[in-house]
Formats: C-alpha cells, sequence, structure tokens
C-alpha cells in the first residue's frame, strides 16, 4: 500500500471554499486532528478534515453548507437542557 503526504495544497477548492465560507459566515470552528498537526508541519498521512464546532447549531454553519451544495442537520436539544 502507498500513501502520499497531505499538504496544505491538497485541500480541494470545494473543501477551501468551505473553510473559507465558515469563516466568512463568522462560525468558530477549528480545523483538528492530523491536518492540523500536518498544517503545523508534523509528518502524517491523512485524506481526512477533522472540524470541531463551537455549535452545531450557528447559522453560518448550514448557510456555509449550503452554499457549498450540502446540507446540515441542527442539534435538538436535550430533554432538560436550557
Amino acid at each position: 500500500m502507498s500513501f502520499t503526504p497531505v499538504t496544505k495544497y491538497d485541500l480541494t477548492n470545494d473543501e477551501l471554499d468551505f473553510l473559507r465560507d465558515l469563516t466568512k459566515q463568522g462560525t468558530k470552528f477549528l480545523l483538528v486532528g492530523m491536518l492540523a498537526a500536518i498544517f503545523q508541519g508534523a509528518d502524517g498521512i491523512t485524506r481526512d478534515i477533522d472540524l470541531w464546532f463551537q455549535t452545531t447549531s450557528d447559522e453560518g454553519l448550514d448557510k456555509a453548507a449550503r452554499n457549498q451544495g450540502g446540507l446540515s442537520v441542527p442539534s435538538r436539544k436535550q430533554p432538560g437542557a436550557s
């Protein structure tokens, strides 16, 4: 099996557009996981993007997803949550 290291240039235009749109919408997110480490200079191999969102009910997340042809499913409040 052969692996190709990922660099910041391996992100697709759609992925970059989504990240830019999240930023434009003011959605608070972090790039986490191995790809985040690679961007900091670590050696690694990955093909996925892991994102953490401060809240999944952020309207900017839904808008950015729709702008890229996707969708988001709003989270439901847990019983007893305020």
